[in-house]
């Protein structure tokens, strides 16, 4: 028998995979997993959309993402609550908030914007998961 113990446990095991994007592939480039009952709070960075104006869209960073789109959708950020009530489109969770950050960051420049609206946002926008029936035709 070898000198591992091992012990019962029936904790979930988290796998976190980090990717990394060149050109238009996107490889992983580091995997992290936590110890089974270990405290681990992730953080996720967001992306909402405005239900009310869909070409308004939000990109944040939380620890605590339910309650994060609660307090938007109360008005309680001031850069969110004109364009009130918002849907989560995208988000991500990190197991640091330090990478967290620092993606929320690039999502905000103007190539993370860009990265964001071809890779990230392609299938949420209004009118692309149409059905057939609904999609006007040419005759």
């Amino acid at each position: 028998m070898s000198g591992i113990a091992r012990r019962a446990t029936t904790d979930p095991i988290l796998i976190h995979v980090t990717f990394s994007s060149v050109g238009a592939n996107i490889h992983p480039v580091k995997l992290c997993i936590a110890q089974p009952g270990a405290k681990h709070a992730m953080w996720y960075v967001y992306i909402i959309r405005s239900r009310n104006t869909p070409i308004q869209d939000y990109t944040g960073a939380t620890s605590d993402l339910k309650q994060r789109l609660a307090d938007h959708n109360a008005g309680k950020s001031a850069h969110t609550a004109k364009f009130k009530p918002w849907e989560l489109t995208w988000y991500y969770a990190f197991p640091d908030k330090h990478q967290a950050l620092g993606f929320e960051k690039y999502l905000k420049s103007h190539s993370g914007r860009a990265f964001a609206k071809k890779r990230l946002l392609c299938f949420s926008s209004p009118g692309l998961l149409q059905s057939p029936q609904e999609t006007p035709h040419d005759n």
